[in-house]
């Protein structure tokens, strides 16, 4: 004789997977709950992705455009122009300011060593014919034979134009007698702002017979 099922059930069980004797499967397992959930269930969730964040392209700096250099229609020259060293003693040569605009000046000079000797420098006072205190800076590399010079107006005080006496060179003979020349081989204005333009250089001939 067979047996009977008996008791209150009134659902019969599934068997597990397991006890059929076959490998779990997550493709047939998920349908069997989305059967036994019934057609009214939450579909489930969708699988969650981490969002790529995308690599910022490296900045470009700006290009600058090349600033174009201010000339000036200013000059400088040399009085007494050729100079002529004595035996004996000094000869003084100014360098002279003609133009507009002269707030600032920058002055770089070139000599020949052993030929002629720069002794003292000495402000003009062409920048400083109104009564204002000039600043004057110079500095003297003998061995190189350069000269650099530099006379400001004081802050607030106008630019000056005409003509006068920027610099006083006080010159005595070198070891080595001859011609020799003296230049000004660059020469630059500034205005009170501090923009700089740029003048001609110039030269002058020093003899020492």
């Amino acid at each position: 004789m067979r047996g009977l099922n008996t008791g209150s059930e009134t659902i019969p069980r599934l068997k597990s997977p397991a006890s059929l004797g076959l490998g779990a499967q997550s493709g047939a397992g998920a349908a069997a709950r989305a059967a036994a959930a019934g057609p009214n269930a939450p579909a489930p969730a969708p699988a969650q992705t981490t969002p790529q964040t995308p690599t910022p392209a490296p900045a470009v700096p700006p290009t600058t455009p090349p600033v174009a250099e201010r000339t000036t229609n200013s000059s400088v020259s040399f009085a007494p122009s050729p100079v002529t060293l004595p035996a004996t003693g000094t000869a003084m040569v100014n360098i002279v300011g003609n133009g507009t605009d002269f707030y600032g000046v920058d002055l770089t000079l070139s000599f020949q060593p052993g030929a002629v000797n720069i002794k003292e420098v000495r402000e003009g006072g062409f920048l400083s014919r109104d009564g204002q205190i000039v600043a004057f800076v110079q500095r003297m590399e003998t061995e190189r034979g350069m000269l650099q010079i530099s006379l400001e107006r004081p802050p607030g005080a106008l630019p000056i134009s005409g003509t006068g006496n920027l610099v006083t060179l006080v010159l005595e003979r070198g070891d080595r007698p001859g011609n020799s020349t003296l230049q000004i081989t660059d020469f630059r204005i500034r205005d009170p702002q501090q923009n700089v333009s740029i003048g001609r250089p110039t030269e002058v001939t020093v003899s020492a017979p």
